[in-house]
């Protein structure tokens, strides 16, 4: 056939089909590639396909969030409710498409099937009580489905299971079962939140005299640090205070959501709430509670007392308060803010000697702070926008205005003898993000007349603070137990960083620190006692001990038994309950008002001033996913409680919300989660971090080629925001790869942009000599990398290899201390400084390094680990059990059970040494013998000599090269 005619040929063949197509009902699909589509029961891989016109197609991600509509269960004594299940998917399509094709069943039928499969085979006989048992229930639910499904081709992950049972039933079981868990100890309790408090600014002020208050429930009680975690912003932190759990739980993930109408930013509030919080138990089981300013407490949710939201403090700024407290949603009940009004003080209230108290501020600038006040600057429409400028007096006003009013409302409830009082208090945090650079020693980037103006308004703030609290405990008397406690600390000193203000837009948490406060005192608290760090998620278990309330198996943190009396404890043992999801009435909250608005307005204005949000840029893409495109979902569900999921929620979360989830799953290791959030981020709007944690996600998975390609499209799409230590980490994965050369390309086109950044070109060559074999060559490079900037972790790491072998590790020294003066918080440099002081014989300095890296990073196994070795070596043997324990919980390791049987056999714990030593063994590794040696002697520790035997004969076996196990086995046969 002549090579002329081919085209038309081809036309015509194409033309045929197409009409065939047609006449045949039929039409033409095209499933991009890394989707795939869904046509009744058949699966279509990537590719143009002929469907019926008839039949519905919808186009999916292969990967995404989903909801299965509820499932019917029915319990052994014949109560029926259902089940909800919603999950993470990954599909391959190719599988998935032959085994829909071979089984005649849709994406969805197999969905479904596989679930009822998997509760027909795990509630088969359980109670409807058992069924609310979500620790023991939802593991093997999910085993039994992620494996019916991955040979199709599915694969689920963060399947999350919610049983709904009839209502009665629920109400009846709390009533009986769970109210008989219940005891009245008499406790009645004062939670005081102080956010951002910090023991290193405390300590000084107590140790001068100037915080009686603290210093006397101190010395009467116990005090702790309290272990934050990240992403460290309010309303996620002090949600996990108020529930017990984590942002994956509650759903409060960010400072501000977007309202879809109109597309302003306003503050998060209680209807992301997804969980109960200690006010909901509380009211379930019959206590009274009494709640003060909770972050995401609006609208105020309906309990047996009284509930002050977070948007008072804003709504008594304004010049119209008056009429906005009419209306509901601010307090409950709703007559409440009117009650207390008059008792709030206007920003003008605040005198000018007041102020003073805090900075040397004159007259002029005293007014100009009250004009700033009543005529605030404009917000920013777009975050092309500079945020308005803010006056550090006006601003201090507010601050003083706010806690004043916070403090009149906390001093009227606590006066009401409510069994709980939750109060919280803002002010540290937010003299913290505008005055904590004035603070002494004077930074290079404060002027002098700044720090002689404003030095000692952080100072004075915590004074001010503690004589709050004196009155307030005075107000709750002598009976009542006192918690005090902080969602995270605040660089102070040389923890500082020069060149980021406080209040820099989207930096404010770099001021944050790891690590806050905790105080309890009074009735049922021990007494002069000091335990090491607590976290978060141990004060509401704690909280619900104290008042007597069974304490949920589904909250993961732990009752502070070091923290209460023993005599307590003894009396009033903690009980324990499933969970209080789903069990008693449903959550009610107060209609949200007309007021909100400007109320929002003035919230939204402050955490502008604070860098926490930036402009009021909306969401550009919030709307409402189009059927048959990449935002569809397969049937997706809201799952009870959840606005942020609903189609008629009246507010779309936005970018950093899904950002903020992320850095959540990323810290838990959950890097499958984490993916689907920041996916779920970028469709939302494209931005270079997103693109780096991605990266860091799909590498941590060993997905390395996903990893490259996600570094690639963010230099692809927002090639203006890329940092250059991307560029090195391209190189690196590509060397990881087999591909320098395609490192070496990638180098080669972005040279130009990295001559700011010597230590980076200089870092991303010496890993392509490296990888060319050129050890010389790379050294050099790295050394030279490290003296452009000492901070190049990356370059540090590689060195380390090569000096350890020749033994001159220690040279590394003077660098990795040049990093830390330029930036404290490198953990890696920590444990590297640690592990070369421990070599040297310097225990005690090793200690501190090694726990700095853990107070920096407490997922990284080896930091736990070093820190523990150490405890050991300094013979602290309690200390280094507490913190292999802790460390093993949260990520088994053989090295840190074998590390805690080691402590526990040497402090006569010889049952649970040999559960441990038993543990490091079945997770295996080149601990194995090591493991098998502490077997055999928790044996003999325990008296069972046969067993002794026997089991060193058989790990002879496995390990017969092993000295140490031969000696061990000669002796018991000398023995016998």
């Amino acid at each position: 056939m002549s090579r002329r005619f081919l085209p038309f040929v081809i036309i015509g063949i194409l033309t045929l089909s197409l009409g065939v197509a047609w006449t045949t009902g039929r039409g033409i699909v095209r499933v991009p590639q890394e989707h795939f589509g869904v046509a009744g029961r058949r699966v279509l891989r990537p590719g143009i396909h002929l469907v019926s016109p008839f039949t519905p197609v919808a186009i999916l991600s292969e990967r995404g969030d989903g909801a299965l509509p509820p499932l019917p269960v029915s319990s052994k004594e014949g109560i029926r409710g259902s089940v909800q299940l919603s999950f993470h998917f990954e599909v391959d399509p190719a599988a998935l498409s032959t085994t829909a094709a071979k089984r005649h069943e849709g994406f969805h039928a197999l969905l479904e099937e596989a679930a009822s499969e998997a509760l027909k085979r795990n509630l088969s006989g359980r109670s409807a009580a058992e069924f609310l048992d979500h620790a023991s229930i939802e593991p093997p639910l999910s085993h039994s489905m992620t494996q019916a499904l991955e040979a199709a081709g599915i694969r689920l992950s963060n399947l999350k299971w919610e049983v709904r049972l009839p209502s009665d039933f629920t109400r009846n079981l709390l009533r009986s079962d769970y109210a008989g868990r219940s005891r009245r100890t008499g406790v009645r309790l004062l939670v005081i939140g102080l956010d951002a408090a910090d023991w290193e600014i405390i300590d000084p002020l107590v140790g001068a005299g100037r915080m009686p208050a603290m210093k006397r429930l101190v010395d009467s009680g116990v005090r702790a640090g309290m272990r934050s975690y990240n992403p460290m912003i309010s309303p996620l932190l002090w949600t996990t205070v108020a529930t017990g759990k984590g942002p994956d739980l509650h759903g409060v993930a960010d400072f501000s959501v977007i309202e879809k109408a109109t597309g302003n930013k306003v503050p998060i509030g209680s209807r992301y709430r997804k969980v109960k919080s200690l006010w909901n138990i509380a009211s379930d089981l019959g206590r009274s509670a009494g709640i003060v300013a909770w972050w995401a407490s609006y609208p105020a949710d309906h309990l047996d007392g009284i509930l002050v939201s977070d948007r008072v403090a804003a709504l008594s700024m304004l010049p119209n308060r008056e009429g906005l407290a009419g209306r509901p949603g601010h307090t409950y009940p709703p007559g409440y803010l009117k009650e207390i009004l008059p008792k709030l003080a206007l920003p003008r209230q605040v005198s000018l000697e007041e102020v003073r108290r805090f900075a040397d501020v004159t007259p002029a600038e005293y007014q100009a702070g009250l004009d700033w006040i009543a005529h605030p600057p404009a917000a920013p429409k777009t975050k092309k926008e500079n945020i308005p400028p803010q006056d550090p007096v006006g601003l201090l006003i507010k601050i003083l205005t706010a806690a004043r009013n916070y403090q009149a409302i906390a001093l009227d409830l606590a006066g009401r003898r409510f069994d709980l009082t939750a109060v919280y208090f803002e002010g540290i945090d937010l003299v913290g993000h505008r005055f904590q650079h004035y603070l002494p020693p004077k930074m290079a980037m404060v002027s002098a007349e700044e720090f002689q103006k404003f030095h000692r308004v952080v100072t004075e703030y915590y004074v001010y603070q503690d004589e709050l609290l004196g009155d307030l405990i005075r107000r709750a008397g002598p009976e009542t137990t006192v918690m005090i406690l902080s969602d995270h600390g605040f660089k102070a000193g040389a923890r500082r960083m020069e060149g980021i203000l406080p209040f820099t837009v989207d930096q404010p948490v770099e001021w944050h620190r790891e690590e806050g406060i905790f105080v309890l005192s009074g009735p049922g608290a021990a007494r002069r006692a000091r335990q090491d760090s607590v976290t978060l998620f141990d004060v509401a278990p704690t909280v619900l001990a104290l008042l007597g309330l069974p304490v949920p198996s589904d909250m993961p943190g732990a009752v502070l038994a070091e923290a209460i009396d023993p005599a307590f404890l003894a009396k009033f043992p903690p009980q324990h309950v499933p969970t209080y999801e789903g069990v008693g009435a449903p959550r009610e909250t107060e209609e949200a008002s007309g007021s909100s608005e400007e109320v929002s307005a003035e919230m939204m204005a402050q955490l502008r001033a604070l860098g926490y949000v930036g402009g009021n840029d909306g969401n550009p893409e919030s709307e409402p996913a189009k059927p048959g495109s990449e935002k569809s979902s397969p049937r997706v569900e809201a799952a009870p409680g959840t606005a942020a999921s609903s189609a008629a929620a009246p507010e779309d979360t936005p970018v950093t919300y899904h950002r903020n989830m992320a850095t959540y799953y990323l810290n838990q290791r959950d890097y499958p989660q984490a993916i689907a959030e920041l996916l779920e981020a970028n469709r939302r709007e494209k931005l270079p971090k997103t693109y780096a944690m991605l990266a860091e996600s799909y590498d941590a998975l060993g997905r390395k080629q996903e990893a490259r390609r996600a570094l690639e499209q963010g230099w692809k799409e927002v090639p203006e925001g890329m940092g250059a230590d991307s560029v090195l980490w391209y190189v690196q994965l590509s060397t990881e790869l087999g591909d320098p050369a395609g490192g070496k390309a990638f180098l080669d086109d972005h040279r130009k942009g990295l001559k700011e950044a010597p230590a980076i070109r200089s870092a991303a060559e010496g890993q392509l000599a490296e990888a060319g074999g050129r050890a010389e060559e790379a050294q050099r490079l790295y050394w030279e990398a490290l003296r452009a900037d000492p901070t190049l972790v990356g370059a540090a790491k590689q060195l380390v290899g090569y000096l350890s072998r020749e033994g001159r590790l220690e040279a590394l020294r003077p660098t990795l201390e040049a990093g830390l003066r330029k930036s404290e918080r490198i953990d890696e440099y920590h444990n590297l400084l640690g592990a070369l002081d421990s070599e040297a014989g310097r225990k005690e300095e090793a200690y501190r390094h090694f726990r700095r890296a853990v107070e920096l990073n407490p997922a990284d196994a080896r930091f736990s680990l070093n820190l523990g070795l150490t405890l050991m070596d300094l013979g602290r043997w309690d200390e280094a059990g507490a913190v292999l324990d802790k460390a093993a919980a949260a990520s088994p390791n053989a090295d840190l059970y074998l590390g805690l049987g080691n402590v526990r056999l040497r402090t006569g714990d010889t049952e649970r040494a040999l559960a441990a030593f038993q543990k490091a063994r079945e997770i295996g590794g080149p601990v194995s013998a090591r493991a098998d040696l502490g077997i055999v002697l928790s044996y003999l520790r325990l008296k069972r000599s046969d067993d002794a035997l026997a089991f060193a004969r058989d790990s002879l076996a496995r390990h017969p090269d092993n000295p140490p196990l031969q000696n061990l086995y000669q002796d018991l046969l000398r023995r016998r």
